[in-house]
């Protein structure tokens, strides 16, 4: 994006060219691709009616969607100017394109003084018609007021022919401009040119190659600026014309410019640029739709719904036997750790068992148990706490409750 990221400085007619050229493409690429097909078949009119009417929306200049784009020219009388106007066709979700420029109006200085002098001469005419009507006939108010509204006219329209002689004046036989200009043709003259003459003459008698330097020197130094000063004087434009049919080149040198009889009533200048935006930027590619969700208060239904759904997953879950001891620090063997072996661990589940089978397992497990050095039955005070106790409730498996299963 251009003026969106980066911000370009451009003139009043550099931005009016860009309007233009935008506008030019935009109506040329969509006549020869849509319209000039239909006018070119060999339909009748009503056909050739309704297919134009079937024609989907140009696709926009900037974000090539099919909304087409806006290009409009506003005037306004009271303050003297137009706006230039160009945006997207979508009006809801638009791209970045904004062009506004405000351009004053601009009216040709000759063609004022001429409507001014002939505005001029009607009032006076109206004026000498009132005066021979109030002599000869009689007057009223309404003649009066008349006389009054001419006479007033009259003064506007001296006061503006004067000031519309001195602005061409200015812009083209400026006075001030041509005493600046004979001054520094004389200036030149005498300072510059007899002294340059002078050395090519002593160069031309010695044959002194520093004497021709020196010549060389200043014209490059000081006669060429002034040349250039005296060249911008004399002419308003002044550059090389290349023609390319027959390949010559043309010297165009103008006192006064083109633009030299226009006027502006503004005091603003040209206008001004009040935005220059193009390009297409990720976020109004498409329209975010975000929907919020509002939490509402659970009514009775959706509470027992609840409930039920909790019991039931309460019923699904496996019910883990958990062992927990309740010996003192006195009462705990050392038993010797054997080789750690990485196996998963079975845990002792009852999922959904009869209440005889975990009878039955609660007394397994209260039987005295056989050490691994004797066959002599290990005391009722050092039972499974003692294993609970040094390898934690979540590292006790099968094996070392019951020990090892047996080979039948």
């Amino acid at each position: 994006m251009e003026s969106n990221q980066e911000k370009k400085i451009m003139s009043i007619n550099e931005a009016l060219n860009e309007y233009y050229a935008l506008k030019n493409k935009y109506e040329t690429t969509n006549y020869e691709k849509y319209i000039k097909p239909i006018i070119l078949s060999k339909q009748s009119k009503k056909a050739k009616k309704l297919d134009y009417s079937k024609l989907p929306k140009f696709p926009c200049i900037n974000c090539k969607r099919n909304v087409g784009t806006i290009f409009n020219i506003k005037p306004d009388t009271k303050n003297f100017k137009r706006t230039f106007i160009s945006k997207c066709g979508d009006l809801s979700n638009p791209c970045d394109l904004n062009i506004n420029i405000d351009v004053n109006n601009v009216d040709n200085i000759n063609v004022d003084i001429e409507t001014n002098i002939k505005d001029m001469e009607n009032s006076k005419l109206d004026l000498i018609k009132i005066k021979n009507d109030s002599l000869f006939f009689e007057t009223n108010d309404q003649t009066m007021k008349r006389f009054n509204e001419l006479a007033t006219d009259l003064k506007f329209n001296s006061g503006t022919l004067g000031i519309l002689l001195e602005e061409k004046i200015i812009g083209k036989d400026n006075p001030i401009r041509a005493d600046l200009l004979e001054k520094a043709e004389i200036e030149f003259g005498q300072g510059f040119l007899l002294p340059f003459k002078d050395m090519i003459k002593e160069y031309l008698e010695k044959n002194d190659e520093q004497i021709i330097n020196n010549a060389v020197n200043f014209y490059l130094t000081e006669m060429k600026p002034k040349l250039k000063e005296i060249q911008e004087l004399k002419y308003k434009v002044n550059y090389v014309l290349y023609d390319e049919e027959d390949k010559n080149y043309y010297l165009v040198q103008m006192k006064n410019a083109p633009d030299s009889d226009e006027i502006i009533y503004n005091y603003n200048g040209q206008g001004e640029i009040n935005a220059f935006v193009k390009g297409v930027s990720n976020i109004n590619k498409e329209k975010n739709i975000r929907i919020k969700k509002v939490k509402t208060k659970p009514t009775e239904e959706d509470e027992t719904k609840e409930e039920e759904n909790e019991i039931k997953s309460k019923k699904s879950k496996p019910k883990t036997l958990k062992l927990k001891s309740k010996l003192s620090k006195e009462n705990i063997t050392v038993i010797p750790k054997k080789n750690k072996t990485k196996k998963q661990k079975p845990t002792i589940e009852l999922i959904e068992e009869p209440e005889e089978e975990i009878e039955e397992i609660q007394t397994e497990i209260e039987k005295p148990l056989m050490s691994s050095d004797s066959s002599s039955p290990i005391p009722s005070e050092f039972r499974i706490s003692n294993i609970v106790s040094e390898k934690g409730e979540e590292g006790v498996n099968a094996e070392d409750i019951f020990g090892p299963p047996s080979s039948s």
